[in-house]
């Protein structure tokens, strides 16, 4: 499972080197534009948004890890027996 979010992550953020070398459109090539434009205001909001959509990866893979392995959630019901 931490394997499998951090490979979703690197997809998310690697987006940005395949657009640019393959010139497809969307949010890494836009990034790259405005790196070369020197526009720093947008640069900073696309970098805020993918930090956010990979800090909400990990916390949805550590989410899942209460459904995956029950005992885990049990918290401090074992520890009062």
């Amino acid at each position: 499972m931490t394997v499998l979010g951090l490979q979703l992550a690197t997809l998310f953020v690697g987006a940005i080197v395949v657009e640019s070398v393959f010139v497809l459109p969307g949010l890494g090539s836009y990034l790259v534009q405005m790196v070369a434009n020197r526009d720093l205001p947008v640069v900073q909001s696309i970098v805020m948004i993918l930090v956010t959509l990979v800090l909400v990866i990990n916390l949805l893979v550590d989410l899942s890890y209460t459904l995956i392995d029950p005992r885990l959630g049990a918290g401090d019901d074992e520890a009062d027996e």
